[in-house]
């Protein structure tokens, strides 16, 4: 496809397609993707990404960072402003983006960054276990680190759920908090370590069970 047809693309059809890029394993070119970049993203050309609703801008977002999208400053600014209007209303799909928002966004403001920690800590008690795992994700690859009290509160709401995380929420946590080189206590540690085996013993033997069926 020509970059010259992005620029006519419907904010709908431009995330459908770069999702499919995203999801077919497809290497585009520097000067494709900057388009696709220019057009969803960029200021300049009206931000599509605020026009679609959440869960094409999630799709999106995420599959822009997979593809390794690379906006440039400015456009990494309007991405900010995008985050910090969705604070007001941060739930589960708002969580996403901001995973999403982790894969493109460099290392926010001060501003940013207290908006995000004070928002996210407000609603900790209320996200499901993925979400936690999201966030802190998100969290971690905009480089923002949460201090020892927000952390607290953090682990006491994982330990709330833990027995409901499966494999990919499992992995994401423990990514998160290695990458983060966060200290969570050793009890903690080991609650979550308890749970990741047992889940994979399930997963395992599950698979094992369907094989034979």
């Amino acid at each position: 496809m020509a970059c010259s047809k992005i620029s006519v693309m419907s904010p709908s059809d431009l995330s459908t397609l770069t999702v499919a890029l995203s999801d077919i394993g497809h290497e585009p070119s520097e000067q494709f993707l900057d388009a696709i970049v220019a057009q969803s993203l960029s200021p300049y050309f009206g931000n599509k990404l605020a026009t679609l609703g959440n869960a094409e801008a999630v799709a999106l977002l995420g599959a822009l960072g997979r593809l390794g999208a690379e906006p440039d400053a400015d456009t990494r600014r309007a991405l900010l402003q995008e985050c910090r209007r969705w604070l007001p209303i941060v739930n589960a799909e708002a969580v996403v983006k901001l995973g999403a928002l982790g894969r493109l966004v460099a290392e926010p403001d001060a501003d940013t960054r207290r908006a995000l920690l004070t928002e996210c800590r407000r609603r900790l008690p209320k996200f499901t276990a993925p979400e936690l795992a999201d966030m802190l994700v998100g969290l971690v690859k905009m480089r923002v680190k949460p201090p020892t009290v927000w952390m607290t509160q953090f682990y006491a709401c994982v330990d709330a759920q833990l027995a409901t995380y499966m494999p990919d929420s499992l992995t994401e946590l423990l990514w998160a908090i290695t990458v983060g080189h966060f200290h969570p206590p050793k009890e903690w540690m080991d609650r979550v370590m308890d749970q990741s085996e047992l889940v994979l013993t399930r997963s395992s033997t599950n698979q094992v069970t369907t094989t034979v069926e």
